[in-house]
Formats: structure tokens, C-alpha cells, sequence
């Protein structure tokens, strides 16, 4: 005899229809979506607004005969959209969601007999949402039942990165950075969070003014305006823009995929160390528009400027003086807004500094002025040795190394207090109670 499915004793628990956030959240960044075969009556999440990004749950009232949409929102406006700005979530109501966790979670079972057994206990404990997964795990997990594909995304929420590395030379640092931005972003575009320890990053030399930049984007490409929109609020200072390349430059091409436009960067900085020519040019002509569907992991891409902004962003650091491990961290911070997870989701990202560094201060301080680390959570890692020194300078021991540890927990408290960062995190105490302690020593957390 065939044992019968358990039944959902909240089947006709549904999302509001009204226009709030629950129905938004969850079929933006948690149902399985499509990007196509779109009809009047279907049910679509779309961007209504593409400066803004702002989304809304919308019915499809008529197909037109130029290729748009006309749909209508949860409160009842109407609004005009091209084919890209949808997509059509394949779940719409929560027991669609709980019904394909619950066969995904049991898949693992050597037995059909056991993956129906496990796929019971699922659907009881996920029925009207008694349990509920992490957000990542309810995008990722067993999309190929909806869609007969498995999506290349993680059920991991979060991943700790190695850290980078200290290195001598300048341009090895900077590359050695680049490393980890890359496994950065590889993580954040599959739908995992990054933690990483910014300490033994080294103070290197940058190359100053000695070499210019170009950045191509023709003027046919569809974020062309965007980019004028960010030369007028001054985002691309110090830039050269053109529609094609300087015969006297090194020119680089970037390819439309993280592995080719990290490609592209590394190249731009080994380049810069070592060029004798007096310009680098970049061409961006292929790399895809903003929105732009990203098949394979239910996104959407940020957008050709929004990746040349990073480009920028290397450029500065090259032209400084000097480049530390806080000016460093702003690559990491950037790789955050660049990476949208299912569909809106963006990534999380943890850095943490030792207390011990000497660049803590500026870390310390650095969220203190706009625009610095604002894809980021920071946290200093503190010791005990570090916490008996702020003690004995409270108990009146004033050595110097005591007030030094006390001014620096003053200042901590202090930024705190002011905008609830940086955070605290007692790595040597994670370390001695830590049950891997054997095989790998923490040095970060996840966000």
C-alpha cells in the first residue's frame, strides 16, 4: 500500500494581496522564478521604477503589440514594462514553498521509503510555517522539482573566506587583495554571506599620478545613460571616457562574467605596476546592462557601471601614496552592492580587525564619514590580554601600553554608541572553545 502524502493543514494560507512586503519578499527573493513565456492573467514580480530599483506584485492586463506589458499592481495603478523588467514566480502561495523544501530535504535518503518517510516529517514541521529556513536555503533548496534544472546557488547562509595575505611588494599585495574580492563575489553571487580578517593586509606603495585611465562604454549600450548620470555627481573623476580605445595605451578587455571582469582588474593592476605606456584603457562594451537577467542563479545583474565604479575605485587606490589594509577593505565593502541574490537580495559581508593592528583607529573610526564601508559590518577582534590591559589602566596602572588598550576601548564604545559599529568579537576565547581547534585556527566570523 502506497503511503499517502501528509496534507497540509494550512493550504489556504496565503500571502497579502494588498500591496505589503510579505508577498514582495517572498516571491522576489524566495519562489522559484522564470523570465519568460509571460501571459495576461499570470502573476509577476516587476521593476516599475529602473532608476529606483523598486519592485511590485503585479497582474498582467495586456500584452502589447510593441513588446511591452501592461500590468497592475497590488494597489490597483497601472504600469508599462519591457519583457526584462518581469519575472514570474512559479510559487505563490506558502505551501508551494514548504511542499518543494520538504522533497528537497529528503532527496538525501539512500531509500524511496525513507524519502518519503523524511518528506512527512518535513511537510508537517514546515506546514504553516512551524519551522522556517534560512532565506538563502528556501531560494536554493530543490528548485529543480519546479523547474527540472538545479539552480547553481549554495544552501550555505554564510562562509568565513581566507584572509589575505601579508606580501612585500606592492603589486603582490594589491593582487593578493584581489584573490579574495574574487572569492568574495564567486560566494555572494551563489547566495552565501563572506566573513574575512582584514589584519595582516600590508601597507604598500600605490603608483601616484604616473599613468592615465580610460574606461570604454559606447554610447549604444544600455546604461550609457546612467554612466553620463554618474559623471555629473562626479563619480568617475579623474577618468578618461571614450567610445574607443587610445592607440598609445595598454588596452584591457572585460568580459561580461565575474571571472572576466576580476580578470580584467588584475590585469589593470599588474599593468599599472609595471606599464611603461601612459595609459590603460578598459572597454566595458560587452559587459551586460543593469537589470539584466542572470540565468542560473535567480538575479539580476547590477550593471555595467555599477562594475566599472569598481574600476574606479581600484584606479584611486593605485594613485595614492599609500594604500592600507582599511583603504583595502573598501574593494571588499563594493563587491557587496555589486552581487543582487535571488532576484533583490543583496550580499553580507563581516570584516574584522585585530585590535592589535595599527591601523585600528582608522577602522575603528571609518563609518564615522559617509560613503566608507557601507556594504560592510565591521568588528574588532579582541583578546583577553587586551581586556586585563583596559582593567588595570580602570584600577589606576597608567603604563603606556595600558592607556593606550583604554583609549581604544573609549573609542570603540564611542563609535558604538554613535552608530552600533564596529562590533566585538573575543576571537581567542572562539579559539580555546572551539571543538575544531585541532584542524584550523578562526580568524573571523560570518556576517
Amino acid at each position: 500500500m502506497t503511503q499517502q502524502l501528509y496534507e497540509f493543514e494550512h493550504k489556504d494560507m496565503v500571502f497579502s494581496k494588498d500591496g505589503q512586503l510579505d508577498e514582495l519578499i517572498a516571491l522576489d527573493r524566495y519562489a522559484v522564478s522564470e523570465f519568460d513565456g509571460y501571459k495576461v492573467g499570470d502573476t509577476v514580480v516587476a521593476i516599475v521604477d529602473k532608476a529606483m530599483g523598486t519592485k511590485k506584485v503585479s497582474e498582467i492586463t495586456s500584452v502589447n503589440g510593441d513588446g511591452t506589458y501592461t500590468i497592475k499592481d497590488r494597489l490597483g495603478e497601472n504600469h508599462n514594462v519591457t519583457k526584462e523588467l518581469l519575472q514570474k514566480p512559479l510559487e505563490t502561495e506558502p505551501y508551494q514553498l514548504w511542499r518543494r523544501w520538504a522533497k528537497a530535504g529528503a532527496s538525501v535518503e539512500k531509500t524511496p521509503e525513507l524519502q518519503k518517510y523524511w518528506e512527512n516529517e518535513f511537510r508537517w514541521l514546515m506546514d504553516g510555517y512551524r519551522y522556517s529556513l534560512g532565506g538563502r536555503i528556501q531560494l536554493m533548496l530543490g528548485q529543480e522539482y519546479v523547474t527540472g534544472k538545479r539552480a547553481n546557488l549554495t544552501a550555505y547562509n554564510c562562509f568565513v573566506t581566507e584572509s589575505p595575505q601579508g606580501k612585500s611588494d606592492s603589486k603582490d599585495q594589491f593582487l593578493e587583495v584581489l584573490h579574495i574580492a574574487y572569492k568574495e563575489a564567486s560566494i555572494m553571487r551563489r547566495g552565501g554571506g563572506v566573513g574575512t580578517n582584514i589584519s595582516n593586509i600590508n601597507t604598500v606603495k600605490g603608483i601616484g599620478k604616473k599613468v592615465k585611465f580610460e574606461f570604454i562604454l559606447p554610447e549604444e549600450h544600455k546604461d550609457y545613460d546612467e554612466l553620463q548620470d554618474m559623471v555629473k555627481l562626479g563619480k568617475f573623476k579623474g577618468i578618461q571616457l571614450s567610445g574607443k580605445a587610445h592607440r598609445l595605451s595598454k588596452y584591457i578587455y572585460a568580459e561580461d562574467s565575474v571571472d572576466g571582469l576580476f580578470k580584467a582588474l588584475s590585469e589593470m593592476v599588474e599593468e599599472a605596476y609595471t606599464t611603461n605606456l601612459s595609459k590603460i584603457t578598459v572597454d566595458f562594451s560587452d559587459v551586460r546592462h543593469r537589470h539584466a537577467i542572470v540565468k542560473g542563479v535567480n538575479g539580476r545583474s547590477s550593471g555595467s557601471v555599477s562594475w566599472m565604479e569598481l574600476f574606479v575605485l581600484v584606479v584611486n587606490l593605485l594613485k595614492q601614496n599609500e594604500i592600507d589594509n582599511v583603504d583595502f577593505a573598501e574593494i571588499y565593502s563594493h563587491i557587496t552592492h555589486l552581487i543582487e541574490q535571488g532576484g533583490s537580495r543583496r550580499g553580507a559581508l563581516m570584516l574584522i580587525c585585530d585590535a592589535n593592528n595599527p591601523n585600528i583607529r582608522k577602522f575603528i573610526e571609518r563609518k564615522k564619514t559617509a560613503g566608507y564601508l557601507t556594504g560592510a559590518n565591521i568588528s574588532v577582534a579582541i583578546s583577553d590580554d587586551f581586556m586585563q590591559k583596559v582593567i588595570n589602566a580602570k584600577n589606576g596602572e597608567l603604563t603606556k601600553e595600558n592607556k593606550e588598550a583604554l583609549e581604544l576601548w573609549e573609542l570603540l564604545i564611542e563609535s558604538a554608541w554613535q552608530s552600533a559599529e564596529p562590533g566585538i568579537v573575543w576571537m581567542e576565547r572562539y579559539n580555546k572553545e572551539s571543538n575544531s581547534w585541532y584542524y584550523n585556527e578562526i580568524i573571523a566570523t560570518n556576517p
